[in-house]
């Protein structure tokens, strides 16, 4: 490595995935551990302090920008563990010399300070807010809406839907082999519904069309910031919900969505661990230490068809009212 003492944060972050992170071939995590850092610690447009020389951020900098993401505290904890992870490889004696870097300016900063201690969430959406979801989304423009339906009829997470390529779907199969790190490819069962809706995007397509299914720039690059998509979603249900007897505004993650999509499952006769597999889920430890045996790709299948007949029923029989008339 050569002298790096004037080298920006985010060039010091982008050596230490090349070095560090990169070569991790046996972590099955490294693909997205690379990409948060990517879009969390490298993007100028998401962290302040990444085009600061790395000798002159402080923990004043560090702070500030942990404490701008408390609202999301899943977040904000893996920021600071993966700042402190950078710092700790960046102090090394021979780096140090390097980056030119005197102290650690992570060393005193912990998750907790940031966003307390993490707390079990078990809020998911109830009907009248899945009902408004899915109208809301009807309202985005149209690669929104299809990404924000496919996320209802899925219950994947946006990171890793937003990445979805059309080289990874096998549609006569119904099955996406999606990529989640170094040598790890998922096999995701889709409905027949969500294959369908698929099939209508892909006739679509210009012939220069890019690789990634859910874009707004034509596949070139995948749909991933989804800030602005989410606050459209939620001041739209809003008004959907203030038209709805008895129901109120709803404050909601991307989360509690997969969480429904999970209940879902297991309402329709799915087994939990089938329906931790059919979305891409982390299974808990108790779940993950069941005797049972997974279920069969068909049935899974057929589980994932009878909860998206059930959304399509719902709507039918609720309409797509808008809240344009709030």
């Amino acid at each position: 490595m050569t002298t790096m003492q004037k080298c920006t944060f985010a060039e010091a972050v982008g050596a230490y995935i090349i070095v560090e992170v990169g070569p991790r071939t046996r972590n099955l995590s490294v693909g997205r551990d690379i990409r948060f850092l990517e879009q969390y610690l490298l993007d100028p447009a998401t962290n302040p302090f990444s085009n600061k020389p790395v000798a002159d951020v402080t923990d004043r900098d560090i702070l500030a920008f942990l404490v701008s993401l408390a609202d999301r505290p899943a977040v904000a904890r893996l920021c600071t563990r993966k700042i402190r992870a950078f710092f700790a490889w960046a102090m090394w004696p021979s780096r140090r010399m390097q980056f030119g870097l005197e102290i650690n300016p992570a060393l005193y900063i912990l998750p907790r300070h940031i966003a307390g201690r993490p707390q079990a969430r078990l809020r998911f959406l109830e009907v009248d807010e899945l009902h408004a979801y899915l109208a809301a989304a009807a309202t985005l423009k149209p690669h929104q809406q299809a990404f924000a339906e496919g996320l209802a009829l899925t219950g994947q997470r946006p990171s890793d839907l937003g990445r979805m390529r059309w080289s990874e779907l096998y549609l006569d199969r119904q099955v996406w082999a999606a990529k989640r790190g170094n040598a790890y490819t998922a096999r995701v069962i889709l409905s027949d519904a969500f294959i369908s809706k698929l099939a209508g995007m892909r006739s679509e397509l210009p012939a220069n069309a890019g690789d990634f299914v859910f874009s707004a720039t034509q596949g070139r690059t995948p749909l991933l910031h989804l800030g602005p998509m989410k606050s459209a979603l939620s001041e739209k249900m809003d008004s959907i919900l203030q038209n709805a007897p008895g129901s109120s505004s709803c404050e909601w993650r991307w989360t509690d969505l997969r969480r429904t999509v999970i209940c879902k499952l297991v309402e329709g006769g799915l087994y939990w661990k089938d329906a931790f597999r059919a979305t891409g889920s982390s299974m808990p430890e108790d779940v993950r230490s069941s005797i049972r045996m997974f279920g069969t790709e068909a049935g899974i299948r057929e589980a994932l068809n009878r909860y998206a007949a059930a959304l399509d029923a719902m709507m039918q029989k609720r309409g797509f009212n808008s809240g344009s008339d709030s």
